[in-house]
C-alpha cells in the first residue's frame, strides 16, 4: 500500500514539475480529488520540504523562489482546511557553497505550518518524513501537557 502512495506522489510530482517549467501551476493543479492533493503534498514534502522541532515548537514547510508555486502550495493547504503562514523574503545575503560563490538575489517564499492541532491533522502528509519521529513525540508531549494543564484548571 505505502509504494502505490509513493508511486502516485512520484508520478504526480514528476508531472506536476513539469508544469512548473513555466513557474506555476496551470488549472489542473487546482482541480485535484483530496487525495491527490494529498498525495501531492506528501510528496513534496518528502522531497523538498522540511520538518523542524525545537523544544516549544514545531513547524513543517516549503520554501520556493516561484511566487506561482507557494500560491499554489498554500491554496491546496487551505483546500483540505489548512491555514498556512506565507513569508516572503529578500535574501541578499552571498555565501560559499563548496567554495564557490552563490550570489543570493531572488525572493524567496517560505510556507510555514505549526500549532499543534494543524500538525496533528496533516499526519498522514508528514508521517514517513525524515523528521517524523520527532514531530510525533512533540505533538504526543504538547498533547500530554495540554490535557494537565486543563486538568489542573478544572481541579483550582
Amino acid at each position: 500500500m505505502l509504494k502505490i502512495y509513493q508511486q502516485k506522489a512520484i508520478d504526480q510530482l514528476k508531472e506536476y514539475l513539469e508544469l512548473i517549467k513555466t513557474k506555476g501551476p496551470n488549472d489542473a493543479f487546482y482541480n485535484l480529488k483530496k487525495e491527490q492533493q494529498m498525495d501531492f503534498l506528501r510528496g513534496l514534502l518528502e522531497s523538498d520540504g522540511h520538518i523542524i522541532v525545537h523544544k516549544s515548537k514545531a513547524v513543517l514547510g516549503h520554501t520556493t523562489v516561484s511566487q506561482k508555486l507557494a500560491d499554489g502550495i498554500v491554496f491546496l493547504y487551505r483546500q483540505i482546511g489548512i491555514i498556512p503562514s506565507i513569508h516572503e523574503r529578500n535574501d541578499t545575503k552571498d555565501h560559499y557553497y563548496h567554495k564557490k560563490l552563490i550570489k543570493s538575489n531572488f525572493t524567496r517564499y517560505d510556507i510555514i505550518l505549526s500549532g499543534i492541532s494543524q500538525l496533528s491533522s496533516l499526519q498522514n502528509i508528514w508521517r514517513h518524513h525524515k523528521n517524523s519521529p520527532k514531530l510525533e513525540n512533540f505533538i504526543h508531549n504538547a498533547t500530554n501537557f495540554q490535557r494537565k494543564q486543563r486538568i489542573v484548571q478544572v481541579n483550582s
